[in-house]
């Protein structure tokens, strides 16, 4: 005589989230982030200074979804004294810098004061980066 297979309750559930688990890590897995074009965006923009960060060479996130690097504007610069450059990253604030595109890169010793306009769509986040001694001053906006 032949034994039938009859799956209990218990069976038939872990086996539904076995496939529940599957489909949502293909989901993830496949996702492309969805960035409006930096002129779409709406609201207004956000400023800060790289002199409220030079007391220490770290990452500062600034915006932690995506929006638009709007623009730079360097009033004075002067070289650091561990490397000599700010730098923006397209990154969330778990994302190693290490890893992240990078958005704009100002070396402290060769940019000119001015403005530096951008408008440049970022899909995760917005993360600056100043070095330690860096005591030159720049206004950042972004949306």
């Amino acid at each position: 005589m032949q034994k039938t297979f009859k799956p209990d309750a218990g069976s038939l559930l872990a086996v539904l989230l076995i496939v529940a688990l599957v489909l949502t890590s293909l989901f993830f897995a496949f996702r492309t982030p969805q960035v409006a074009d930096a002129g779409s965006l709406e609201g207004d923009y956000a400023t800060t200074t790289t002199s409220s960060f030079a007391s220490s060479t770290a990452t500062t996130q600034l915006k932690g979804i995506p929006g638009a690097l709007g623009n730079v504007v360097v009033s004075s610069s002067s070289p650091a004294t561990t490397y000599s450059q700010f730098t923006f990253y397209d990154a969330t604030s778990t994302m190693a810098t290490s890893s992240s595109r990078v958005l704009a890169r100002f070396s402290a010793s060769s940019v000119a004061a001015g403005t530096y306009i951008f408008d440049a769509a970022f899909s995760y986040g917005l993360k600056l980066e100043v070095p330690a001694g860096y005591d030159g001053n720049a206004t950042i906006t972004w949306r």
